[in-house]
């Protein structure tokens, strides 16, 4: 039988006792011997290594390169893998068109003594990365540092199928900046602070030399209420920036990705970012490869918008982040004691929340 790489689920499977590092969470994996031996290697690659490897340009699956090599003969599956502190993210694209007609079956759990039975995925009907069947799939919530084992087969109508299962942790430690209510922030380094200015102010950029550009901009909309505090604002809406991408982040869910309207989760052509919509109220903004996430969701009970930014502990972005969210540091970074908790635009630093906000504000967004 030909070499082969196991595919695991919707993703992420290599060689039998070999372990994989994927955005900063550890990935145990381990192949299984194939239901039917037809001698036909397959190959499970990451969608981005995919992309800058290989020439599928057969597949209609990016741009030709003279640098890239031709696609190995047998299967080539291509999966995105992604966790944040609450949902873990799969994606597998059926690349040779092999499992056109079939579908994944897979189960999860955290308690190998209390293995679930399968469930039966279906290919995404409205969503095919560059026309290939596609499959994507979101677990959760759980709780950050929740340690979650997937075993997953893919199928042909033949009865062809590939066997595998891995893990992966929720992000770990939890640290997200975040911005909520009316509107209270919490920074990468976990100060608490309210800002009510009226404008468009710059959460998060990337302020230093990076393989990947990141920008978050929050929108503060109109007085809530006139009756009972003249400065209490909410979050409205947000942008968010990256590479050549777009995304709108509007009221009520509502998400636009290159001014077009996401109905349903999707990928950008070169793979750079997704969009996992969870549920009605909550959608997930990931990048795989940039390693950075971002929630947009609604909280049901005061009915405001939630907005998360989590950047892996891994990625490049680590310290060269700049806003009113502040640094992302490596976890061994040391505080200087005394320090003014606040870096401003300017590169200076405060204690001052108001003063803090003013200094991030967009240019011209003020009503």
């Amino acid at each position: 039988m030909g070499q082969l790489f196991l595919f695991l689920t919707a993703f992420c499977i290599f060689a039998a006792i070999h372990s994989n590092e994927v955005n900063g969470k550890v990935i145990v994996t381990r192949t299984e011997v194939p239901t039917e031996e037809d001698g036909e290697p397959v190959l499970i690659i990451p969608l981005d290594e995919l992309l800058k490897t290989y020439d599928v340009n057969a597949t209609g699956v990016g741009k030709r390169q003279l640098d890239l090599i031709p696609l190995p003969a047998g299967t080539v599956i291509a999966y995105v893998i992604f966790a944040t502190c609450e949902y873990i993210s799969f994606w597998a694209m059926d690349i040779t068109m092999k499992f056109k007609e079939g579908w994944l079956e897979t189960r999860h759990y955290t308690d190998p003594n209390d293995i679930p039975g399968w469930s039966k995925i279906s290919q995404n009907p409205w969503f095919s990365f560059s026309g290939v069947p596609t499959f994507t799939i979101t677990l959760g919530p759980f709780d950050p540092c929740t340690k979650c084992h997937i075993d997953s087969k893919l199928q042909s109508i033949e009865g062809f199928q590939r066997l595998g299962n891995f893990t992966i942790s929720t992000d770990c430690p939890c640290d997200p900046g975040s911005g909520q209510g009316d509107p209270h922030y919490v920074t990468f380094d976990k100060n608490h602070l309210e800002f009510n200015g009226p404008c468009s102010y710059v959460l998060t950029e990337t302020c230093v030399a990076s393989d990947f550009d990141l920008k978050v901009i929050s929108t503060h909309g109109e007085v809530i209420s006139r009756f009972v505090n003249n400065d209490v604002r909410r979050i409205e809406s947000a942008k968010v920036t990256t590479g050549a991408h777009v995304l709108d982040l509007r009221d009520n869910g509502v998400i636009m990705l290159n001014g077009v309207l996401v109905t349903t989760s999707v990928l950008t052509q070169d793979a750079l970012v997704g969009v996992q919509i969870v549920s009605n109220g909550t959608d997930i903004i990931f990048s795989a490869s940039g390693k950075w996430w971002i929630e947009w969701s609604k909280n049901a009970r005061n009915n405001r918008n939630r907005l998360f930014v989590g950047i892996h502990k891994d990625s490049d972005l680590i310290g060269k982040v700049c806003g009113m969210l502040g640094h992302k540091q490596p976890e061994d970074y040391v505080h200087i004691e005394g320090k003014l908790p606040y870096l401003l635009a300017n590169g200076s630093f405060t204690d001052n929340a108001q003063e803090l906000g003013h200094s991030w504000e967009v240019p011209g967004s003020c009503p």
